[in-house]
């Protein structure tokens, strides 16, 4: 006997009436999983497990490849954080902190329990890869910049900040994000975030910044 799958069809459901039944179905949005976007560094799990390469950029769930030192890829941020890093020796992560007003006069160093540490400042950045909005995928993404690379992000800020002064939507630039390798203070290998303003942001992306 063949057996009939029987098809699903979507229930068709006014526009009014699927908004008010959205309005009492409420998902926070620090509830969702929201990926990482990790720039490998050569002692990145990634890179050692050689599901990546130094330099790329990559999805920390789906292992994705966004782009590289040789392939840059289109940024639109539209929300930040800024935080410290806290890291013990070899700059192990331990926590994350808050970053408060004032706090930028806090030394670097600090003692927690006889144990040597240090701060790190920490600019977070969520937004749209162009190319993933364009394959569908609705999800915004973390950009982070520290140490080495936190100037680049203030590059960020600085024009979110001239955006607002004309009266325009923080986000309404889209940039280039691309890796550089270089040397460390201890003549070891890393690599760094670069940014460059590519132009402006598509009138449906504006929204659906808006929409987060």
């Amino acid at each position: 006997m063949a057996i009939v799958k029987k098809e699903q069809t979507q229930v068709a459901i006014p526009d009014a009436e699927f908004d008010q039944l959205m309005d009492d179905f409420k998902i926070d949005s620090s509830d969702i999983l929201i990926p990482k976007i990790l720039l490998m560094q050569p002692s990145s799990v990634f890179v050692n497990d050689g599901d990546a390469t130094l330099g790329d950029f990559r999805n920390s769930v789906t292992k994705e490849k966004l782009g590289s030192i040789n392939e840059s890829f289109s940024f639109v941020p539209f929300h930040f954080t800024k935080s410290w890093d806290i890291v013990g020796d070899g700059g192990k992560f331990v926590r994350k902190e808050e970053f408060k007003p004032g706090d930028e006069n806090l030394p670097w160093e600090l003692d927690s329990e006889g144990v040597r540490m240090k701060r790190i400042k920490r600019l977070d950045f969520f937004g749209f890869p162009l190319k993933k909005l364009e394959q569908g995928d609705q999800l915004p993404m973390i950009l982070s910049f520290r140490s080495t690379s936190y100037r680049e992000g203030t590059k960020i800020l600085t024009q979110f900040k001239l955006n607002i002064s004309k009266r325009k939507l923080p986000w309404c630039n889209v940039w280039s994000i691309k890796g550089e390798k270089l040397k460390n203070e201890d003549n070891q290998t890393c690599c760094v975030t670069k940014v460059d303003i590519l132009g402006e942001t598509p009138q449906d992306v504006l929204e659906h910044c808006m929409s987060w």
